[in-house]
């Protein structure tokens, strides 16, 4: 996976990420093992930056 560096001394980090807010339930409902089947396929396919926060509903708890 092609990284990047955040800003001049930030982490390296991959350039795709996975943003977690539709998990949580930004866009509606999700189910609960259909969000944890998105992370884990997500991991499988070489995703190592998952996006997540406070705001994102239950998105940290999925994560």
């Amino acid at each position: 996976m092609e990284t990047r560096q955040l800003g001049t001394n930030g982490a390296i980090v991959p350039v795709i990420c996975l943003g977690t807010w539709p998990i949580g339930g930004g866009f509606g409902h999700i189910d609960y093992n259909n969000g944890v089947n998105t992370i884990k396929t997500s991991i499988d396919a070489g995703i190592t930056f998952i996006d997540t926060a406070e705001g994102y509903n239950n998105s940290e708890k999925l994560v």
